[in-house]
């Protein structure tokens, strides 16, 4: 199978910022093609994405010449190619959206090249423990910190739904979505399509949703993605605040609850909250190395699968093998800017994940990954 054409162009995220997409083709006239999200509350140890005009003519100048007339047999053979020309710890030359913008094509066209899914495809590659049944749908509806323009510094607000099927869950979400809208009123809509008016403060999103539950008269647990490194606010005033929250709410789950250098913040936290699960988002940055920093310390129960933050298939892959191996819960999740590609719903089928987690059902760049989900797990 050998590469006769890449080809790139750039397009415009969910929030409206140029990204880029790229498409390989075959000699056989295969193709495959993927396009990258972006995020806005990112992590300093994330691998590096660099702007899309550049990535285009990285691609165009640098990668395209080192891919074509080549083959490839593995997935991991094409991303060490990819990673071995960029040469740098963080991908700072090529870039991490460059390199999986690449990698995600290539796992496409060689699904296609082998006629089976993507899901399948992903799996065949995927070395660690499958997950069982449907994973919780993380929505959120109530959007705060980087994501809006309100003035809650808490970044996503979510519910954590589950149900026999996809579909059941999506239902239900969509119901409480358009209930909650229907209580909010004429109110702006955040980066991830949830709501984000004004409250009085931090835990009053959480006494809206039980508002709601209750007079729809359906218990759903929550789950906060907190994004500590855009809080200015002590450990121990943050401490305090989730440990209140978890006390009065259902609260499963608690992403980035401090700085992405808090481990032991992190620790004592996850040490008093046994029934919620602490996960590391910006902390553990989908890297094997800051992760087992995070598990060494016990810094968390979790964590949250981005591609974007390391840049190619097969180390996201290699990650969720780790995070399986410890017994960690994963969450495969979207990024605030977001495109209609929906690689990220073919890996959370692939890896059975515990959580999915891509916003509001309300932008198209979030619905069509829901409905792949739906799909994928009929």
């Amino acid at each position: 199978m050998s590469i006769s054409r890449v080809s790139t162009e750039t397009l415009s995220d969910s929030r409206g910022s140029e990204t880029i997409s790229v498409c390989l083709t075959t000699e056989d006239g295969i193709r495959g093609c993927a396009s990258v999200p972006q995020g806005k509350s990112t992590g300093s140890f994330e691998a590096v994405s660099i702007p899309a005009g550049i990535a285009h003519e990285v691609i165009t100048e640098v990668v395209a010449p080192a891919l074509i007339g080549k083959s490839f047999p593995t997935q991991k053979e094409f991303d060490t190619c990819l990673m071995e020309l960029d040469g740098t710890p963080q991908k700072e030359k090529l870039g991490a959206n460059t390199i999986l913008a690449c990698s995600i094509a290539f796992a496409r066209l060689s699904a296609d090249e082998k006629n089976i899914s993507l899901s399948d495809y992903l799996r065949s590659q995927y070395t660690g423990k499958i997950g069982e049944g449907v994973p919780y749908l993380f929505m959120n509806m109530i959007n705060g910190g980087a994501h809006a323009t309100n003035n809650l510094a808490i970044q996503e607000y979510m519910l954590a739904l589950k149900a026999n099927t996809i579909a059941e869950a999506y239902s239900l979400g969509v119901s409480v979505y358009e209930a909650l809208g229907k209580k909010l009123g004429d109110v702006g809509i955040g980066d991830e399509g949830g709501y984000m008016p004004d409250f009085d403060d931090d835990s009053a999103p959480l006494r809206l949703y039980t508002e709601v539950l209750d007079e729809m008269g359906v218990t759903i647990p929550f789950a906060i993605d907190a994004a500590g490194n855009e809080i200015d606010r002590s450990n121990e005033e943050l401490h305090a605040l989730y440990v209140a929250m978890a006390k009065e709410f259902p609260l499963m789950y608690l992403e980035d609850p401090f700085r992405e250098d808090q481990f032991d913040a992190f620790q004592k936290l996850q040490a008093v909250l046994p029934d919620t699960i602490v996960a590391g988002d910006d902390l553990t940055v989908t890297n094997i190395e800051r992760s087992k920093t995070a598990k060494n310390n016990e810094s968390v129960r979790g964590m949250i699968i981005k591609p974007n933050q390391i840049g190619s298939v097969s180390e996201t892959l290699g990650m969720i093998a780790k995070a399986r191996e410890w017994d960690w819960f994963v969450a495969v999740s979207h990024r605030s800017g977001e495109t209609d590609d929906t690689f990220i719903a073919d890996l959370a089928h692939a890896v059975g994940a515990d959580a999915f987690k891509c916003g509001a059902p309300k932008q198209k760049e979030r619905v069509v990954k829901y409905e792949r989900l739906i799909e994928l797990f009929k």
